[in-house]
């Protein structure tokens, strides 16, 4: 099993402190920088900030603390663009600023993103957490962020800590998980 419980990375309730992230498509930003009060224009021209995907633009309040996040996606890649903010942000709260029409995939990038391989070490990563909104099939998504994180484990285990008996162990603790059976052919 994974060792790494990337559900971690995201919580339910509510917080009114959380910083929110604005997903900008690259084709995008452009009008929706237009469309930005002139302090945040200024920030961005002073930051020389490149619309690139997967860039992101830490934006400070008055008093020089961390007030929203822009970062930019492609619309073609957008499971990706949040991954690196998992990792690259301040710990703290987060939450998605306007509903968009890939959220299943941003936050799946998200906790993508937040992967580690553990199983020989302590990780010192910081925890960034994303609000998961009402629209977002909270199962669903612990379902495919956990089993890509099983299998990412499996691929990165040496080889001889992952040989056919030890895949055979890593399915039969699968197959219990979700009530299902397995025959094995060994020989």
């Amino acid at each position: 099993m994974s060792n790494t419980d990337l559900m971690q990375y995201f919580y339910t309730q509510e917080d009114i402190n959380s910083i929110p992230i604005n997903v900008v498509l690259k084709s995008e930003f452009s009008t929706w920088k237009k469309n930005q009060s002139e302090y945040l224009q200024n920030w961005i021209e002073t930051s020389q900030f490149k619309a690139k995907p997967s860039n992101i633009l830490s934006i400070p309040n008055a008093q020089g603390e961390l007030n929203t996040v822009v970062v930019i996606a492609d619309a073609k890649n957008i499971i990706w663009c949040l991954g690196t903010c998992a990792k690259q942000l301040p710990t703290g709260n987060y939450h998605i600023a306007s509903p968009h029409k890939n959220n299943d995939k941003i936050y799946l990038g998200w906790g993508l993103g937040a992967y580690q391989y553990r199983q020989y070490k302590k990780s010192k990563q910081k925890l960034c957490k994303l609000h998961i909104s009402e629209s977002i099939d909270q199962n669903q998504l612990a379902t495919l962020v956990q089993a890509i994180a099983i299998v990412r484990d499996m691929v990165n285990a040496p080889a001889s800590d992952m040989m056919p008996q030890q895949i055979a162990e890593q399915c039969q603790t699968f197959v219990k998980e979700f009530g299902l059976t397995i025959s094995e052919c060994v020989g």
